[in-house]
């Protein structure tokens, strides 16, 4: 894989902005979660990579990460410290709002006030 196209796949430019994409080794540094966990989050689609680049043969595809995301499992870990992964899951899915309010709080870089 040609490095330059690499360094260009992940660094996107979005609404004039540009976009930070993270490794996978980089999202478990930054996450706090192992490899296994981010599996299954992503398996189960609570956080899914937000691009996937296929390679040839047998090894696995490579996963990045977006700065969101990132934010987004720092956040989910934080909660799973009193909430269990399928009562959040549960709670996303029974409430239409919930993702707005998330959002919202996610933009306010995680102020509660």
């Amino acid at each position: 894989m040609d490095a330059a196209w690499l360094i260009l796949a992940t660094i996107r430019a979005i609404n004039g902005k540009f976009l930070k994409m993270h490794t996978r080794q980089e999202t478990i540094r930054l996450s706090g979660y192992n490899s296994n966990r981010l599996t299954y989050l992503e398996k189960t689609k609570v956080v899914v990579p937000a691009q996937r680049i296929k390679r040839e043969g047998k090894q696995r595809d490579q996963v990045l990460y977006s700065d969101t995301q990132i934010e987004i499992l720092r956040q989910l870990r934080h909660l799973e410290q009193w909430f269990n992964i399928e009562t959040l899951r549960s709670y996303v899915r029974n409430d239409p709002g919930v993702r707005q309010r998330i959002k919202a709080f996610l933009t306010a870089g995680g102020d509660r006030s």
